[in-house]
């Protein structure tokens, strides 16, 4: 089994707020108490070196709050950006301070992920049972003045998601925010049921989103995966809807190495500082994808027919659950199968970045050079670009000192862009330059 290459990493469960709608299974309303991870710095660190052996190139810190466990959350950032992987931080902003800021622009988070329940101070206070309002106001103008890129996501629920529209503004026209998210509750326990959106309720939370963008030219989006048979109109929908990438493409540790196949999800599968991370991995059925990385077990039978079965993969398993009592049920949202299909084919392209790599870039060179790189007979300028260019020269190098060449290794050792890596190595690979030992 492939490790996903994207993983969130919960620091711990305990957190300023209680929301009514928080998906986080270490905190639904029917425990007494939140659960609690117990880990420390040098643990988060050795997951960190694991999942960099293993070709992570995402890491995600969330909670509960993480800044409420800063000496986890630092190492962590530092460690992940050590092993050259994109970090980004889940909060809801009321601990943030001057040195929170301080580290993340120095590791280059590339997102900070703000929860806001409600741009209003009473409905803000009333949903998360607190009176944070003002201090979250404080903190969004912190970010401000420290130039801190932020993506504001807005859980919507039936008793919100009329105000959708009012918010983005708002977060535009007092802070100058571009990014904004609404995202439909998950029901991630049944006291989340009755605060579940009707369908063309979320068209409607979708359609102020459209005009968000047309109005200010925000980025608009969601955080969670959505049935695209959800709307009688999906192709209108279709820059909102994905499907779910749990255990195939994400994953979920706690900070003391226990992997679940996702946060919204109480199971756990496994220790991955007691067993190999690909070993634990295999314990995820029925989420574990076939062998030929499509679909799963517990993939709906409903959704068979379904020309979008692959972009869609039946949707949530956790609102299945919840809501119609198995895993492998349709989601909630589900309406029918779609017949026409709404977007490009999809190819399962294979990833070069992970593994062994046997390299036959010739050993012979042409005696020019690109900006000082030496050009390799059958690899000039026609095929490649300069940057491609300087690319091959180091891989040639790393084949020379050691063959096959590990391309997680590569990667971090040059600190190399994962998707630009993939292109250049799907590249080496139509022109027969690289394959498997």
């Amino acid at each position: 089994m492939r490790v996903p290459k994207q993983m969130k990493m919960v620091l711990d469960y305990t957190c300023q707020h209680k929301c009514e709608h928080c998906y986080n299974p270490g905190r639904t309303p029917n425990l007494a108490a939140p659960l609690t991870v117990t880990s420390t710095p040098s643990t988060v660190r050795q997951i960190i070196a694991e999942c960099g052996r293993n070709g992570v190139t995402n890491m995600n810190f969330t909670g509960g709050e993480p800044l409420l466990h800063r000496d986890l959350l630092y190492e962590g950032l530092r460690a992940s950006h050590e092993w050259n992987m994109y970090c980004s931080v889940n909060t809801s902003l009321i601990a943030l301070n001057e040195k929170d800021i301080d580290v993340f622009q120095e590791v280059n988070i590339v997102g900070l992920n703000v929860s806001m329940p409600h741009h209003r101070a009473e409905e803000f206070n009333r949903i998360t049972a607190s009176k944070n309002y003002d201090r979250f106001i404080d903190r969004l103008n912190l970010c401000k003045k420290r130039d801190q890129v932020v993506t504001v996501n807005t859980v919507v629920t039936k008793n919100t998601w009329q105000d959708t529209y009012e918010a983005g503004k708002f977060l535009h026209e007092e802070f100058g925010l571009l990014n904004f998210g609404a995202s439909p509750v998950y029901p991630s326990s049944v006291e989340h049921v009755g605060l579940m959106l009707e369908p063309a309720q979320v068209e409607k939370v979708y359609d102020m989103l459209f005009q968000l963008k047309e109005d200010f030219g925000m980025n608009t989006g969601t955080f969670r995966a959505v049935v695209p048979c959800f709307s009688e109109t999906p192709e209108k929908y279709i820059e909102f809807t994905r499907g779910c990438g749990m255990v195939r493409t994400e994953l979920t540790l706690l900070a003391n190495g226990e992997v679940k196949a996702c946060d919204a999800f109480p199971m756990k599968y496994g220790n991955m500082l007691e067993r190999p991370l690909d070993e634990v991995l295999d314990s995820t059925d029925p989420f574990l994808p076939y062998e030929d990385g499509t679909l799963f077990k517990a993939f709906p039978s409903e959704c068979e027919p379904c020309s979008e079965k692959l972009h869609c993969r039946g949707g949530c398993r956790i609102e299945a659950l919840v809501v119609n009592g198995s895993v492998d049920a349709p989601n909630p949202y589900f309406r029918q199968p779609l017949e026409a299909g709404l977007f490009p084919e999809y190819v399962e392209l294979p990833d070069w970045t992970v593994g062994l790599l046997q390299v036959a870039i010739p050993e012979q060179q042409t005696g020019q050079l690109e900006n000082g790189i030496p050009i390799y007979e059958g690899c000039g300028r026609d095929l490649f670009s300069p940057e491609e260019l300087a690319l091959l020269h180091l891989l040639q190098l790393e084949k020379r000192k050691n063959h096959p060449v590990d391309a997680n290794m590569f990667r971090i050792q040059n600190r190399l862009r994962d998707d630009l890596l993939r292109a250049f190595l799907s590249k080496l690979s139509d022109n027969a330059l690289i394959d498997r030992p």
